[in-house]
């Protein structure tokens, strides 16, 4: 799946896929690292939304959400 996301990231010219085409709606690309306890990895997200922010759909479908701790000298490990 995030390779599939990758190339349509990249597609040529294009900055979308028809995929992702609905009307009223939009998609965004973004960064989430899991954090296996030795390495971090990127992967490519889908965010499909509407003009009014409403979130439609997340590809891949498996992706988790956390809140970073609220202590202000909090460092991002990468």
């Amino acid at each position: 799946m995030r390779d599939v996301l990758f190339k349509k990231l990249i597609a040529p010219g294009k900055g979308y896929e028809e995929e992702f085409i609905n009307e009223g709606c939009f998609h965004a690309w973004g960064s989430c690292f899991e954090d296996d306890g030795l390495t971090l990895v990127q992967y490519s997200i889908a965010i499909i939304e509407d003009k009014q922010g409403f979130v439609h759909e997340i590809k891949p479908s498996n992706v988790k959400f956390v809140v970073e701790p609220q202590d202000h000298n909090f460092e991002p490990p990468w």
